[in-house]
């Protein structure tokens, strides 16, 4: 695998094209990475494309790339998992967007719930670009060539709307009886194989730091979401997501 991936913009990726990439790339290759001309990388199209390209002039005006030929991202996940996720606080929910890239999720979506974190500054445009941001870095360095894509925040009850049919929807709720997530996992898989899908496989739903209330627990389970528990453990929420997302991701065979 050549020593730099990046993400660009595809709509200036063509066979045969030069391209100069930007000022944050140009220092990774040339400052850091140290390559040189005639040497080779890949761009990104963050939409399940990689470009294998070589750069053709390395200086202080500029870095340029000569662009190959498209091929499909051989990392990039078959499965189609979606996390939900509870507003977090700080870093907390910055982590679980690069981690859960790194695994394979497809999408996130930021929750608004009763007990998570809401409005403010956690919810900003300068928040959501550096979510972004997070996503192509963890995309970049973990092989994928898919950036996932990030959602809109929403309430609980839209988020249950807007699910697509043959979506297996679990709800993670630590302290009430309930399956465990692997079971509920292998249970779908055995009765869907072959089966189409209007959209993902599974809808991972994770609380906040103060996990659902039981008003939104009884919400997802009216809509037809499984109740499930990660064992006996009480888990923080960024840690249960990243469990969650783990086992979705290896009962479909994603990880080995």
């Amino acid at each position: 695998m050549p020593a730099g991936r990046f993400v660009v913009e595809a709509s200036a990726l063509a066979e045969g094209a030069e391209i100069e990439l930007d000022s944050d790339h140009a220092h990774q290759v040339r400052d850091v990475l140290r390559l040189a001309a005639g040497d080779a990388l890949t761009l990104l199209d963050g939409v399940g494309g990689e470009w294998p390209a070589t750069l053709s002039r390395v200086g202080r005006a500029g870095v340029v790339v000569r662009v190959g030929a498209r091929q499909a991202g051989a990392a990039e996940p078959r499965a189609q998992v979606v996390l939900y996720q509870g507003m977090l606080k700080g870093a907390k929910f910055e982590v679980v967007l690069q981690k859960g890239t790194e695994l394979g999720l497809a999408a996130f979506v930021p929750l608004l719930c009763e007990h998570g974190v809401a409005g403010g500054d956690e919810l900003g445009a300068a928040k959501r670009v550096r979510w972004r941001r997070i996503l192509v870095e963890a995309t970049e360095q973990c092989g994928r060539a898919r950036v996932p894509e990030l959602a809109e925040p929403c309430a609980l009850a839209r988020a249950l709307v807007g699910l697509a049919p043959g979506t297996l929807a679990v709800i993670l709720c630590p302290d009430e009886p309930g399956t465990s997530l692997r079971a509920a996992l292998l249970d779908r898989r055995a009765g869907s194989e072959g089966a189409s899908r209007a959209g993902p496989e599974v809808a991972l739903f994770v609380g906040p730091e103060g996990g659902f209330a039981h008003a939104e627990v009884a919400l997802a389970r009216q809509a037809g979401a499984v109740s499930v528990t990660l064992g006996p453990r009480i888990l923080r929420a960024e840690t249960a997501a990243i469990v969650a997302a783990a086992l979705a991701l290896e009962v479909r065979g994603e990880l080995g």
